[in-house]
């Protein structure tokens, strides 16, 4: 969402680059079964453990291209060893259920279910579904060496391959093949987790547009009298149409709101947190007039710098937008005064949760780089403030670290027993559709030693 603050003098532009719409649901967690990936990429015969040498000879590439029935029993036993076991195959059985029973929650959410539970049970699920994966490669790594333990196997190994019966000769084998099976598993499980871990994270990073669209109407909602007014006639009008989408609640003499649908573009009035006009362009920009300096001293100035306070609330309105990055054009006669300007604008984008390296500036046309780097003739934008410039950072990334801690403050907080309660009934839904049996029913598997 554009914007942009000017006066005569003065004319300071704020312009987003990415663009997002306000969302209806979550995006969903990835449908890719990450045992099936897991399966799919790890050593599952002799073929795929590699450098398995003894002396001169290549013992997988001797077993690989063998027919004999010496040979085949190896191959078979290896094969066997390096099988789903019957638990991991009953977690791949509940994974294709559950992740499509998540995805129906999170589209309940917020009006059904709160989005902190299901995220809740999103890193509880990550967790045990890595751990099943750790207990699979275990399981695969004493079978093959249970292997090496077996008369049979032995004797087969040495007559397919021709290398010496000698203890030292065969457990020379049998640490090759751990090593790579090793190295198989530590690329898989990656590869395997990926598509869950990349979906979550993006779920996290929507779920944090949504809730800086939030902040902003509930801060605004609070403290603009104007602002509230056009709030609370939305929704009057929505509930008249019998499909409400914003909800008013109040709760110990504290106005909170659940702005759900609401877009900054649906305000028609639109005010900074100080109550000055914000014109709204048909390109989606703002423009506001500021107050001359020497007219209005406290306007950029004293405890209540009320020009900070509307810098920051313009920031906040294009984070609300889903934005995550943003241009300032500030141009003024005074280019100390200019400057003066830039530095507070970038501090209102710090501290309204711009990353630093998405914020780029502009003074009187030209593109001020944060620091001047070796052997530029333009001033960096904090030249000689090295200690204000830090100062903001210190503050920027104190927020951001309140923001994580509370979130993961939050995702470790167990699920609420109506939560659970609202899964379970999903869940059965999901394996009745699917035709997948309760947990708790044995299914016979692959060989796999545990």
């Amino acid at each position: 969402m554009p914007g942009k603050i000017s006066n005569t003098k003065e004319n300071l532009k704020f312009r987003n680059i990415t663009h997002r719409s306000s969302r209806n649901t979550p995006p969903p967690l990835s449908t890719d079964d990450v045992y099936k990936i897991f399966q799919n990429t790890k050593a599952s015969g002799i073929g795929e453990l590699k450098d398995i040498t003894v002396g001169n000879k290549n013992v997988s590439k001797v077993l690989g291209e063998s027919d004999s029935n010496a040979a085949k029993f190896v191959k078979q036993k290896i094969e066997g060893a390096l099988s789903f076991t019957d638990d991991t195959a009953r977690a791949e059985d509940e994974y294709l259920v559950e992740i499509p029973a998540i995805n129906k929650a999170l589209s309940k959410t917020p009006s059904e279910i709160t989005f902190n539970d299901v995220d809740s049970h999103i890193q509880k699920f990550k967790t045990k579904t890595s751990e099943t994966i750790d207990k699979q490669c275990k399981a695969e790594i004493n079978a093959l060496k249970a292997l090496f333990e077996d008369r049979d196997f032995k004797k087969n190994l040495v007559q397919s391959t021709g290398i010496s019966e000698a203890p030292n000769s065969i457990n020379a084998v049998k640490d090759a093949m751990i090593k790579s099976l090793e190295a198989s598993h530590e690329k898989a499980k990656t590869e395997a987790l990926k598509p869950l871990e990349d979906s979550h994270q993006k779920l996290h990073k929507d779920e944090q547009k949504e809730l800086n669209r939030i902040s902003y109407f509930a801060q605004m909602y609070s403290n603009n009298k104007e602002f509230r007014k056009q709030v609370d006639k939305i929704a009057a009008e929505k509930a008249a149409r019998s499909n409400v989408t914003v909800e008013l609640t109040q709760s110990h003499d504290t106005s909170l709101a659940i702005f759900r649908d609401l877009k900054v573009q649906d305000i028609e009035n639109l005010q900074t947190i100080t109550g000055r006009p914000l014109q709204q362009q048909k390109d989606g920009s703002f423009s506001m007039e500021l107050p001359r300096k020497f007219l209005s001293p406290l306007f950029y100035s004293g405890n209540r710098n009320r020009l900070k306070q509307d810098m920051q609330s313009i920031a906040m309105a294009i984070k609300a937008g889903g934005h995550t990055h943003i241009t300032m054009d500030i141009t003024s006669k005074d280019p100390d005064h200019a400057k003066l300007l830039a530095r507070e604008a970038y501090e209102a984008c710090r501290l309204s949760g711009f990353d630093s390296d998405k914020i780029t500036i502009k003074v009187n046309g030209q593109e001020r780089k944060l620091s001047a780097g070796k052997g530029e003739q333009v001033p960096g934008l904090f030249t000689g403030a090295d200690s204000l410039h830090e100062s903001i950072e210190k503050s920027a990334q104190s927020n951001q670290k309140f923001l994580e801690e509370c979130r993961s403050a939050k995702a470790s907080e167990p699920p609420t027993k109506a939560f659970r309660d609202k899964m379970a009934s999903i869940r059965d839904e999901q394996r009745a559709k699917m035709n997948v049996a309760q947990p708790d029913t044995p299914r016979n598997t692959g060989p796999a030693a545990q």
